[in-house]
C-alpha cells in the first residue's frame, strides 16, 4: 500500500496542475459548447421536475444516470454552466485516480500507471470529458469500478457500479456481455462459489435498465429525438466496424508501437491482414445518415484540415484499418487459446470486451470516434499484456488476478 501512494502522488500532482491549465484555457463561464447545450437543458428539466413522466420522455438519447446527477448537484449549489461544469471536473478528477489504481493493481509498478494514465488525461476527447457537461465521463468512471471489483471478486460493488455504468450509456451493454460470459466460462472451468457469486450479481446489475426498456417502450426514451434517429431500426453497418478498427491504432499509436513486436512480427498474421484490410474500399468511413456533422470526430476534422480531398481521407483511414486489423486478430487469437487451454483470467475478459464491443457498437444508429474512446482504456492494458511468443504456448497456469506487464 505505502507503495501504491508513492506512485499516486506524482500523479496527482500531474494531474492538478493539467487540469488547473485546462480550466484557466477553457473559462468555466463560457457559453455551452456543442452537445453540451442540450445536455444542459435535459440537467435543467430533471432539476425541476424529477418525476416518472420527465425519465420516460426526457429528449436525448441515452440512459438517465448523468442528468439525474447533475441535477441533484444543481439543486444544491445551483444550475448556473460553470457550476455544473465544476461537477464535471470532479467527476473527471475521481474517474483518473480510479484508472490509476486500477493499473497499479494490474502492472504492480509506479511508472506505468503514471504514463498511462497520464496519456489519457491528455487525450482531446478526455480533457473535453473532463470540463464540459458531458456524460461520457461518468460512464468511463463505474466502468473502471466494475474492474477493480472483478480483480477483487466484489460482488456487491460489481452491482452497483455495473447497474449505475448501464444507466449512464446503453451501449456499456458490451461491457455487461463481457462480463456475463467471462464468468459463465469461470464456472464452466473452475466451478468456484465466488464466480457463481459474480455472475448473479452481474445478472442483478442489469435490471434497472431493463426496467427502463420497459417503461420506455424500447432502447430509449419516448420522445421526438427517437422517431428521428430511430425510425430506420436496428441494422449492422460494415463501415462503422472499419472505423473503430482504425481508432485501435489512431487512438493507442504508444502502446501499438511498443508493443509492435507481438503486433507485427509474424509476417503470416501482417500479410493476412493486409489482403483482409482491402475489403475497406466495399465500406469505407462516412457520417451517419441522421448525423447533422460532416466528419465521425476529431482524427476525421483533423484530416480534412490538411486535405479536403476524399480519398486522401480515405488512404489515412484505409491505412489505420490495416494496421488495426492485427490488434484484433491477436486479441482473437489470444481468447481462443485462452478459452481452449482453460485459462479464463482477467485478459480473457479482456479480449471478450473488446471483440464484443467490435460486434456491438456497428448496430448503433450513430458513429463517432468518441465511442471508441471509451473502450480504449480497456484495449490499452490488454496490448501492454501482449506477450511474443504468444501466452498460450507456455505451460497451463492457474488464474492470476493480477497480471504482469512482462
Amino acid at each position: 500500500m505505502k507503495q501504491y501512494y508513492k506512485s499516486l502522488l506524482p500523479f496527482i500532482i500531474f494531474l492538478v496542475i493539467f487540469q488547473y491549465v485546462v480550466i484557466r484555457a477553457v473559462d468555466l463561464r463560457r457559453p455551452c459548447h456543442h452537445d453540451e447545450c442540450h445536455f444542459v437543458e435535459t440537467i435543467n428539466l430533471f432539476g425541476k421536475e424529477m418525476n416518472l413522466n420527465t425519465i420516460i420522455h426526457y429528449n436525448e438519447m441515452s440512459t438517465p444516470l448523468p442528468f439525474v446527477l447533475y441535477a441533484l448537484w444543481g439543486r444544491i449549489f445551483g444550475f448556473e454552466l460553470y457550476v455544473l461544469r465544476i461537477l464535471s471536473i470532479i467527476i473527471a478528477f475521481a474517474t483518473y485516480i480510479i484508472f490509476h489504481k486500477l493499473l497499479f493493481d494490474i502492472f504492480s509498478n509506479s511508472l506505468t500507471p503514471f504514463l498511462i494514465a497520464a496519456f489519457f488525461a491528455v487525450n482531446p476527447y478526455f480533457v473535453g470529458f473532463s470540463v464540459f457537461v458531458y456524460t461520457d465521463m461518468l460512464g468511463i468512471f463505474f466502468m473502471l469500478i466494475c474492474c477493480i471489483s472483478m480483480i477483487r471478486q466484489k460482488p456487491i460493488m460489481f452491482t452497483i457500479s455495473s447497474a449505475a455504468m448501464l444507466l449512464c450509456r446503453q451501449h456499456y451493454i458490451f461491457f455487461f456481455a463481457a462480463s456475463f460470459v467471462y464468468y459463465l466460462a469461470k464456472l464452466a472451468t473452475v466451478r468456484k462459489m465466488s464466480s457463481f457469486y459474480m455472475l448473479l450479481s452481474c445478472i442483478i446489475s442489469l435490471l434497472p435498465m431493463l426496467t427502463l426498456f420497459i417503461a420506455w417502450g424500447g432502447l430509449v426514451p419516448d420522445n421526438s429525438v427517437r422517431t428521428l434517429y430511430m425510425s430506420e431500426g436496428l441494422f449492422f453497418h460494415p463501415n462503422y466496424l472499419t472505423l473503430y478498427v482504425g481508432q485501435f491504432f489512431v487512438y493507442l499509436l504508444p502502446f501499438v508501437i511498443f508493443k509492435w513486436r507481438s503486433l507485427y512480427k509474424d509476417l503470416r498474421v501482417t500479410i493476412g491482414c493486409f489482403i483482409f484490410s482491402w475489403t475497406y474500399w466495399l465500406f469505407p468511413v462516412a457520417v451517419s445518415k441522421c448525423s447533422r456533422l460532416n466528419t465521425v470526430g476529431i482524427f476525421h476534422r483533423y484530416l480534412e484540415m490538411i486535405s479536403n480531398n476524399w480519398f486522401f481521407v480515405q488512404v489515412v483511414f484505409f491505412i489505420a484499418f490495416f494496421l488495426g486489423l492485427p490488434v484484433v486478430f491477436n486479441v482473437l487469437r489470444d481468447c481462443y487459446h485462452k478459452w481452449r487451454h482453460g485459462n479464463v483470467d482477467f485478459k480473457f475478459f479482456l479480449n471478450l470486451s473488446i471483440l464484443i464491443f467490435l460486434v456491438i457498437m456497428p448496430f448503433s444508429y450513430l458513429v463517432w470516434e468518441k465511442y471508441f474512446l471509451q473502450l480504449a482504456p480497456l484495449v490499452a492494458i490488454r496490448i501492454l499484456l501482449l506477450r511474443y511468443p504468444d501466452e498460450f504456448i507456455e505451460a497451463k497456469r492457474l488464474h492470476d488476478c493480477r497480471p504482469k506487464l512482462y
